[in-house]
């Protein structure tokens, strides 16, 4: 996913509507959504589930820290890789705020998968993977995820409605080894 599919996205009437209430209710209480674009709030939308799953351990680490800069970046609109990147200020102020900003922006990115034709069109099941896989020693082809991101994830993918898709499934068959045995 990037600035290109995040402009798709705001072509969508209901997902501009999403956009534009979460700005009403948000912006007033936090000034790094206040500057956003409403493509790059959207991008901070999007970027919530996954600083969910970084902070599972209750801290972001430094290779948490470098893919969250990383996707904040490739979503944010004009290419700030040089300067100042609004996305990903705002990214660091949705860490600082989680607790109080975790369920506003799941259910913001709940009514934005609502607005799709198919709920496995964004790849936020794929992102929270990813940063499950970043938590031990930065991203790599072995499955490194811990029980707490893999139990994050599960909540978060059941809250967004998107625990039916067949990337779901395939999760689930890929990480079973960290199901709790109770």
């Amino acid at each position: 996913m990037n600035e290109h599919d995040i402009r798709l996205l705001m072509d969508n009437p209901a997902i501009k509507a999403v956009v534009n209430d979460f700005r009403k209710q948000y912006s007033g209480s936090e000034q790094a959504f206040a500057v956003l674009t409403d493509n790059d709030l959207l991008s901070t939308i999007m970027l919530g589930p996954v600083i969910g799953v970084a902070l599972s351990n209750n801290h972001l680490n430094f290779f948490e820290s470098l893919y969250l800069t990383h996707l904040s970046r490739l979503l944010s609109e004009g290419g700030y890789y040089h300067v100042s990147d609004p996305v990903l200020k705002a990214a660091k102020a949705t860490v600082k705020r989680f607790e109080e900003l975790e369920k506003p922006l799941y259910a913001a990115l709940k009514e934005v998968i609502n607005a799709l034709e198919h709920k496995s069109d964004l790849p936020i099941l794929d992102m929270m993977i990813n940063m499950g896989n970043v938590q031990k020693d930065g991203l790599s082809a072995t499955k490194t995820m811990n029980q707490e991101a893999f139990l994050k994830i599960k909540v978060i993918s059941e809250n967004l409605l998107i625990s039916s898709t067949s990337s779901y499934k395939k999760f689930l068959q890929d990480y079973q080894h960290l199901e709790p045995n109770d």
